[in-house]
């Protein structure tokens, strides 16, 4: 079933509401419900609030298309056209999450002369007003979905009089399409603040590839300095983005697609992959609103973003500087710093007890030797009828013990000093030295130990 719903606008009025007007949202969800998965149109001039977006099958957001745009919508739903739109606007859940969910000065009367509003945001607005205050809108500035998928690789950033962002765009899918890379600054020298720095718009034939180069105006990464009418570029350290994520770990794919050889796991889909992976280490762990968590090894604050989002209060550590200021970087614009405490501490000097001790790939680069002291540690910090969930890259035991004593590839370039276990020499290690008792060993997920009461 196809919906197609509308809403006049114009340049003369502002809108007080974001709903859709004569009764339609309630329509919606009433054919949602008798029809799930149905296809919605919109004809709308800015963004509106879709309480049963959920129910859809597929939105098309057509704005005002013209004499032609029966058409244009017809080639998309039937597949002839490839969509390759992104949104120019941030579409924000509700009025709740806009800088003024109210209008601005409508309490004024007309022709009065008391008309100054007062625009505190400033800039702030759009996506930037949502990385200030680290909501999440139900669809992001320059969103925009197509019928094939794309991969991003190869990504490098100069500095100098500006910043240019090179990397390497592939179609990933079976059908021709267009993607919209878009480059974001989202930290500048003692603030976090988000701007879109540059995009292009590519045409891919399925496995065709480009290279692509995004060059920012200087003036996207300066502030504007009142009194002397100025741009100014304050001097450090800028982060630039290309991607929602820098989650570098392994992922979780559904059985289904590692047996579906018309859709297998690729890059393009690595992404949700290792998001499922997260929510499956936390849920193994059982962390839940309150629940007192210690990352070790925090990596670039994935795990810990995703534990707070939860509700639970996170202690994430490492031993790599930069990798604290990253993480604490990605922890402050994700709106959970209030949460999240990142700390540049070895492990074996963290103290306190935690309802769950994570720990994502980290087991490797400990090393043979410090396994029981490691495991020692893991025990120590949980609170009875604790859990911790150890995610590892493990060898078959035959083979770990056949490679122990070698200098590989990955003891050179990823794991210096340290070695891929087994799930028996886990097992061997925590009976030796540690109370602790495995009660799940789940292939490429995580292995999860109870602490003894």
């Amino acid at each position: 079933m196809i919906l197609n719903l509308i809403r006049y606008e114009g340049e003369g009025f502002d809108n007080p509401s974001m709903a859709l007007p004569w009764g339609q949202d309630a329509l919606a969800a009433a054919v949602l419900a008798a029809k799930p998965g149905s296809i919605v149109i919109l004809q709308t001039g800015s963004a509106v609030s879709m309480p049963w977006h959920s129910k859809a099958g597929a939105i098309l957001q057509a704005w005002y298309q013209g004499q032609a745009g029966a058409t244009a919508v017809a080639e998309i739903i039937a597949g002839k056209t490839n969509p390759s739109g992104r949104l120019p606007v941030t579409w924000y859940a509700s009025l709740a999450q806009t800088p003024r969910p109210k209008i601005a000065g409508a309490e004024i009367a007309p022709r009065s002369a008391e008309t100054v509003v007062d625009y505190r945001e400033g800039a702030e607005v759009g996506y930037r007003w949502m990385a200030k205050t680290g909501k999440k809108p139900l669809y992001p500035f320059g969103h925009g979905l197509t019928y094939t998928r794309f991969a991003y690789s190869d990504f490098v950033v100069e500095g100098g009089d500006t910043v240019k962002a090179s990397f390497t765009v592939r179609n990933v899918g079976d059908r021709p399409g267009a993607d919209v890379p878009q480059v974001y600054l989202v930290q500048a020298p003692g603030e976090k603040r988000q701007r879109l720095l540059g995009f292009d718009r590519v045409e891919l034939q399925p496995g065709e590839s480009r290279s692509v180069t995004v060059t920012a105006d200087p003036r996207l990464l300066a502030h504007f300095e009142g009194k002397t009418l100025n741009w100014r570029i304050t001097q450090g350290t800028y982060r630039i983005v290309l991607g929602p994520t820098m989650t570098y770990s392994c992922a979780l794919f559904r059985q289904e697609q590692l047996d579906n050889p018309y859709d297998p796991p690729t890059y393009a889909n690595l992404e949700a992959a290792q998001m499922r992976k997260l929510d499956s280490i936390l849920d193994a762990a059982g962390v839940r609103p309150g629940s007192r968590v210690l990352e070790i090894g925090c990596g670039w604050g994935s795990l810990a973003i995703r534990a707070a989002q939860r509700g639970a209060w996170v202690t994430a550590i490492t031993i790599a500087p930069k990798q604290a200021l990253q993480a604490q970087a990605n922890v402050d614009a994700a709106g959970v710093a209030d949460r999240v405490k990142v700390a540049l501490r070895d492990y074996r000097d963290q103290i306190g007890e935690f309802d769950a001790v994570l720990s994502v790939e980290m087991i490797e680069a400990v090393g043979e030797k410090y396994w029981p002291v490691y495991f020692d540690v893991t025990e120590r910090r949980l609170a009875p009828g604790g859990v911790a969930v150890i995610q590892a890259i493990v060898l078959p035991h035959q083979r770990m013990l056949a490679t122990r004593h070698t200098y590989t590839w990955m003891q050179k370039y990823i794991f210096p000093g340290g070695l891929l276990p087994s799930v028996d020499a886990i097992e061997q290690v925590n009976r030796m030295f540690t109370g602790l008792v495995a009660i799940a060993v789940i292939v490429a997920v995580p292995l999860a130990f109870a602490a003894g009461e």
